[in-house]
Order: C-alpha cells, then structure tokens, then sequence
C-alpha cells in the first residue's frame, strides 16, 4: 500500500504541441527527490522527539475524534518511521469506535480495501512487512468514515506525496466520499509540492502542532 512502485501517467500537449512527457518525468524527478529527503528525515529524528511529536498527534487526532463524535474510521497502521498509529488505534477501540485498517488485495493493480479489527492482535505481516488485518476481519463499508491517511510531504493546500504506489489515489477514487485527514510531522510540510492531475487532495491535516483544514479549492 505504501510500495514504491512508480506509476505511469499519461502524456498531455504542452504549448509547443508535444507530448508533455519531459515535463511529467521532471515532476517524478522530483518527487523522488522529496520522498529521499522526508525519509531521511524521519530516519534521522531523535527517538524521544518523535514520540513525543507522534504523542501529540495521537492526542490531536483523539480530540477530533471526541469533538466531532467519530463512530468510524479508517487508519493505515505504521510502519518503519512512519507516524506511529498504534496509540492511536488502541486508544480508539478502548473508547469503542470502531477502526478500519488496510489490506492488499492486489499488489499489481495497486487495490488495498479496509478491514474491520476488534483488536490489535488481528493484525499480522501483509504485504512488503507491513501489518494487515488477518483474512477473518469483515471488509469496511462505512463510506462516511474518515480515513487517517500517511504520506511523506503535504502543503497546507492539501497536496500530498505519498510513497508512489498510488494505493490511496485509488482507494480515494472508488470512495470518494471519505474524509481525508493526513498526518505529518512538521517538517513534512512544504510551500509547495510537483503535482499531476490524478494526485488525491488531503482535506485536513494533523501534525505535531496542531490540526488545519486544507484550502483545497
């Protein structure tokens, strides 16, 4: 779900009437070149900080969850020096909402669907390591839920450069009615990000230093 495969997009006419793809290989240059720099990053964060820092938008996220009396949401569960989500969903079954988290269902096509946990102990090794609800967790059909969505760099905008595989894109584009709600760090968030036409919008964003609605126009 958060591979690093690359997808293909297709060339539009620029204004001397060609193809456009040195303008798209140019934008996926660079959006290599962020993804590098947000890994290391994260790599390079003091551990005591960054539990702190996911501490506090762990709170963040349970305070929106109270506030605006969430009885369902969706929520990638972490990995590596990914925000950790752990707290968090443990936090939100104890206060009986019920969580959705993702699985793979097919790498190739890049379709990940959510899954239903009671708790943490229906989780097991998925795809490239990652955790994954095991195969007896009902399927998600709350199309309403907010879903707590990861990525390596967002602007306040509500652009968003995930890890390439394009599993939310597509997610998002069979489910649009979901709120989306990215999560970051601070340094996560930049001016300004290279963008393509099927890149999704964050409509919210949650970080260590509080919570922001995106202009998303």
């Amino acid at each position: 779900m958060r591979a690093c495969i690359v997808e293909e997009a297709m060339g539009q006419e620029n204004q001397h009437g060609g193809t456009g793809m040195n303008d798209e290989k140019e934008t996926g240059m660079k959006k290599r070149e962020i993804r590098l720099d947000m890994k290391r990053m994260r790599q390079s964060m003091d551990p005591e900080e960054k539990q702190a820092a996911d501490e506090r938008i762990c709170d963040f996220l349970m305070n929106l969850a109270t506030e605006e009396a969430w009885d369902m949401v969706y929520c990638y569960v972490s990995y590596g020096t990914e925000i950790d989500t752990n707290k968090l969903i443990r936090r939100l079954l104890e206060q009986g909402v019920q969580v959705a988290v993702p699985r793979v269902e097919d790498a190739g096509e890049g379709r990940m669907d959510f899954y239903c946990i009671r708790h943490m102990t229906e989780l097991t090794s998925g795809f490239q390591g990652i955790p994954e609800p095991v195969k007896e967790c009902p399927k998600a059909e709350n199309r309403l839920a907010p879903v707590i969505t990861p990525g390596l760099a967002f602007t306040k905008s509500g652009a968003r450069i995930g890890y390439g595989g394009g599993y939310y894109d597509r997610f998002f584009d069979r489910e649009p009615e979901h709120l989306r709600i990215g999560v970051a760090y601070e340094f996560q968030i930049r001016k300004e990000l290279p963008a393509e036409e099927t890149d999704l919008r964050i409509q919210r964003i949650v970080t260590d230093a509080g919570i922001g609605d995106c202009d998303v126009g």
